[in-house]
């Protein structure tokens, strides 16, 4: 699918006109009508912009041929730290230590080892210390053992 094919798409399932969609995406209504003949390449921002209306998921493969598949997911694992660090208020969730006070790094509750699906339950707030601490022991002892495994099944299986 392109994203001429987008646009149309959703314009016909929200019965939505080009200058609605314009005020929606905030781009002008002769860019998007262009984009939408295929007259005009859009920008990946202004593609972003498209997508971030649209109300369906898109595969990597589809996205691949609609923007810039590393700058996209780049900033979307930005604003995914962005929210995990804001959620737990910059603060170590093991020691307490406080940004900027000390370095806080994002870790996987449990590691998967793709930060491409990295999902924001499954992510931590830790200072440099402790996630170097955790990452020694779980080398160590597995992670059944994990303080921060134990205590998110634990909190997963309350609320079952």
């Amino acid at each position: 699918m392109n994203i001429s094919e987008i646009i149309k798409k959703y314009r016909k399932k929200h019965n939505l006109s080009l200058r609605d969609l314009s005020s929606k995406t905030g781009i002008s209504y002769s860019q998007l009508s262009k984009i939408e003949r295929g007259e005009s390449k859009p920008s990946n921002k202004s593609v972003l912009k498209i997508l971030d209306i649209y109300d369906e998921e898109l595969t990597s493969k589809e996205l691949e041929g609609l923007i810039d598949l590393k700058e996209y997911l780049r900033n979307k694992n930005e604003l995914l730290r962005y929210e995990v660090l804001s959620r737990d208020n910059f603060t170590c969730q093991l020691c307490g230590a406080v940004a900027p006070n000390v370095q806080v790094e994002i870790d996987q509750i449990i590691p998967n080892g793709d930060e491409k699906e990295a999902h924001i339950d499954n992510l931590i707030t830790m200072c440099a210390k402790c996630h170097r601490a955790r990452n020694i022991l779980l080398n160590k002892d597995g992670i059944e053992n994990d303080f921060i495994y134990m205590k998110y099944n634990h909190s997963h299986k309350e609320s079952d």
